[in-house]
């Protein structure tokens, strides 16, 4: 055997324990992501709704944490909104406030009377000695005034409100995308299901709650660069001035 053959199969081995090591760690992190995006689609708060694009499911009930560490029950209610059930009539004599917003408005993160919603339907109740008013957050994280719309269009005009909030606009700064709904593709929720890069990490940061692992989850998620032009949301003013 030629001494540059036998380099070579020296300098092939040295590279051989190596590549299978990267390889293995390669092939072990696309396991770990996708059964972490699996996870996401079958435990997920969210379904895309023909009309309203990607929208929280109804009936839900899940253990979840605060940013402070509490646990705390997350429910949701037959409509998807975070507040009591919605029956098919409404009771006589009550009142129906329902919130339209993003992230701000559906405060996942905390339990349902530490919100500002489930706050303002005690601060009601309280002050007008009447208990049958019913505040129901019907927000979003990542939704923009398009998806609040929506929601007002489809679901809130048929259970007979009696005052709507929107606290929107944060979410019409982004970069708008189109929905994946078989209608009204233009919704521009913000957020699409699997086009994050890495759930992985999302998860990681929500169970662990690590400063470190929160900075490289932002790392990778880009938020973008906000939108100069507001064209895209100039049709929803009629929506937001009639709601306010």
């Amino acid at each position: 055997m030629s001494r540059r053959r036998l380099s070579w199969k020296v300098y092939l081995g040295f590279l051989a324990g190596p590549a299978l090591t990267l390889s293995t760690i390669a092939l072990l992190a696309v396991v770990v992501e996708g059964g972490t995006r699996i996870y996401y689609h079958l435990a997920s708060r969210r379904f895309v709704h023909p009309y309203l694009g990607e929208t929280y499911k109804p009936h839900q009930q899940v253990s979840d944490r605060t940013p402070e560490g509490e646990t705390h029950e997350y429910t949701l209610n037959n409509y998807g909104f975070r507040g009591d059930h919605i029956p098919d009539r409404k009771p006589a004599g009550a009142l129906y406030v329902f919130t339209l917003g993003g992230s701000t408005t559906a405060c996942n993160e905390y339990p349902w009377d530490k919100t500002w919603p489930g706050v303002l339907e005690q601060h009601l109740r309280k002050t007008l000695a009447n208990d049958r008013i019913y505040v129901f957050n019907a927000g979003m994280a990542g939704a923009t005034s398009y998806r609040s719309m929506l929601i007002f269009l489809n679901l809130l005009t048929r259970l007979s409100p009696d005052l709507v909030i929107v606290y929107e606009a944060v979410n019409d700064m982004g970069p708008s995308r189109p929905s994946r709904a078989s209608f009204f593709r233009d919704i521009g929720n913000r957020e699409h299901f699997m086009q994050r890069r890495s759930y992985f990490l999302i998860e990681l940061a929500r169970r662990t709650q690590s400063p470190l692992v929160m900075k490289l989850g932002d790392w990778v998620h880009d938020p973008g660069q906000p939108t100069q032009d507001f064209s895209y949301h100039e049709k929803n003013r009629v929506f937001v001035k009639s709601c306010g």
